[in-house]
């Protein structure tokens, strides 16, 4: 369990996953548990792949939509994670396994 943790605003958090800045000052990447928000947008990762087969995928498991309404549904969900998270001043980490912080995580709002 890691106490007192505040959301870092970054560019890459999501509807699903995002900065968090522990008590001991590090930032580490979480993911909250059952939670699959679709991709905010098209990506080209440092090997050339992208996420255009996720998007195609997302969009087909969403009753059929086309790439650029699931990207809009994960810009929703951005913004609906930003707005949640910007009401919780600090929040507690909760945490499956050893003594090392995974990064999926559950969040206990103080």
């Amino acid at each position: 369990m890691f106490e007192d943790c505040h959301v870092i605003n970054d560019q890459e958090n999501d509807g699903d996953s995002f900065q968090v800045k522990m008590l001991d000052g590090k930032v580490r990447n979480l993911r909250l548990y059952f939670v699959d928000a679709p991709e905010i947008g098209v990506t080209r990762y440092r090997d050339g792949n992208t996420n255009v087969k996720r998007l195609h995928h997302q969009a087909d498991y969403c009753a059929g939509f086309v790439q650029w309404e699931i990207v809009e549904v994960g810009q929703e969900g951005k913004g609906w994670g930003k707005d949640l998270l910007s009401e919780v001043k600090s929040f507690t980490v909760l945490y499956a396994g050893g003594g090392d912080l995974r990064s999926w995580a559950d969040l206990c709002p103080h």
